[in-house]
């Protein structure tokens, strides 16, 4: 399984290809739901959750935290605006590129086409697998299965997150034996 992070793009001090820069405050949007956004951060400092917009309530549907990558996946490859948006955790620091940078790096380079579509191709199983562990596991394996994926998670995201992005109640994570 190759981990879908900035190891398989150019390295960071790259300015023509890190040409984004951003700092988010706490609870700040990176990305606003139903506007187009084409660009992919790597997360430098703090963190980020990716939530869907619903009338009713937020529904976290995944987290990024130092080194790892994130964008609105339905914007970037769609070239469409989506319900996706980013927000920042806590304070935050982001560089990135725009997907035009992408495209020019797929079609210069074949080994990183290769890499990214491996690296996609995890990253989709990650997401059904988390799936599959939200509708057919009780709560204390959805912890436990979380902790495989992310083992620090709980020292970067507050539990209430978690326990959304788990499907939980906070009161109901707050039962659970200790991580």
């Amino acid at each position: 399984m190759i981990p879908f992070d900035a190891a398989i793009f150019p390295p960071t001090a790259r300015t023509d290809f890190w040409t984004i820069s951003k700092r988010v405050q706490r609870h700040g949007l990176v990305d606003t739901p139903y506007v187009f956004c084409d660009d992919m951060y790597l997360v430098t400092r703090g963190a980020i959750k990716v939530c869907f917009a619903d009338e009713d309530k937020e529904i976290i549907l995944a987290f990024a935290t130092s080194g790892e990558l994130v964008c609105n996946f339905i914007s970037f490859l769609s070239g469409a605006p989506s319900q996706i948006y980013l927000q920042a955790i806590k304070q935050t620091e982001l560089i990135g590129f725009t997907r035009e940078q992408f495209d020019t790096l797929l079609a210069t380079d074949p080994q990183f086409g290769y890499t990214y579509r491996k690296a996609l191709e995890s990253k989709i199983v990650e997401i059904l697998n988390r799936h599959l562990i939200q509708y057919t596991s009780n709560p204390q394996k959805r912890v436990e299965l979380l902790l495989k994926q992310k083992p620090d998670i709980f020292q970067h995201i507050p539990k209430r997150y978690i326990a959304y992005y788990l499907g939980l109640a906070p009161e109901t994570l707050s039962r659970l034996p200790k991580p």
